[in-house]
């Protein structure tokens, strides 16, 4: 089982915020049909890895690059953490939001799996407030109360699995729904984190290789390197599965998938 553990906080564009559908998911502040939201607090323990599906990746957020949703609502920060002042909720923001409402823009490539969420949230008060973050599209992909009621510490969600198909037309977002927690700065977020890793493409319904048949174990494989265009096979309508590997060969299989580039800087 990974060990991955977290996926934090908060996103978007206010654009598409203010698009999102009245009525669904926790950034109005209220659960969907039938959904019972668990606070999850717990430990972080990570394996970041840039690339392949074994390990998460942790894209982290400052707490400044959130942003309210509405003009009218304003904010402080300090020592690297903000909280709202004001309540007031302008005449753009979404019927029902029930709080300020903060946002942070999430970027993730294609294919990547979202696992968690998490919150970095200081609590003076000894009592939970009564917040409610998460992610989403134009729906909320993770929507998970606070439960910190006593000095600094990371909520996170639990395991999300929500897979980014398409990057292009959709924004993605953090979020931080206030709800109404104090606004005195006894409770303040400081950081946000989210845990993603890729993914391999599932294998298609036909072979492209005569001599890989979808039996084949490395079936999947073979058949995402041929759509990423790092193989062609090795001719006749074949790939050749068993055959040795040169080093050119190599070569060429590993700069077309990580995309090695560098400036010719010769003459």
């Amino acid at each position: 089982m990974r060990t991955r553990v977290l996926f934090s906080v908060c996103l978007l564009a206010s654009s598409l915020v203010l698009a999102a559908t009245p009525g669904t998911g926790r950034y109005l502040g209220e659960p969907r049909p039938g959904e019972i939201v668990q606070p999850v607090q717990q430990g972080l323990t990570h394996s970041p890895n840039d690339f392949g599906p074994a390990g998460d990746t942790v894209s982290t957020f400052i707490a400044q690059t959130y942003r309210p949703v509405d003009s009218g609502i304003t904010y402080a920060s300090f020592l690297a953490a903000m909280w709202p002042t004001l309540p007031v909720v302008g005449p753009t923001t979404p019927t029902g939001v029930s709080g300020p409402v903060f946002v942070a823009n999430l970027q993730v490539p294609e294919g990547a799996v979202i696992d968690y969420v998490a919150l970095d949230v200081c609590n003076d008060n000894g009592v939970a407030a009564p917040l409610v973050f998460g992610g989403g599209e134009v729906l909320d992909f993770a929507d998970v109360a606070t439960t910190v009621t006593n000095g600094c510490a990371l909520t996170t969600s639990n395991l999300i699995g929500h897979q980014v198909t398409s990057n292009a037309g959709t924004a993605f977002y953090l979020f931080i729904n206030w709800m109404n927690g104090p606004k005195d700065g006894s409770v303040r977020w400081r950081h946000a984190e989210v845990w993603w890793h890729r993914s391999v493409s599932p294998a298609p319904g036909s072979a492209t290789f005569g001599d890989v048949p979808p039996s084949d174990p490395g079936f999947q494989y073979i058949e995402a390197l041929v759509a990423s265009g790092i193989t062609a096979g090795c001719g006749g309508g074949n790939y050749c599965p068993d055959a040795t590997l040169t080093r050119r060969q190599m070569a060429v299989f590993i700069a077309k998938a990580l995309g090695l580039y560098w400036p010719n800087t010769g003459p």
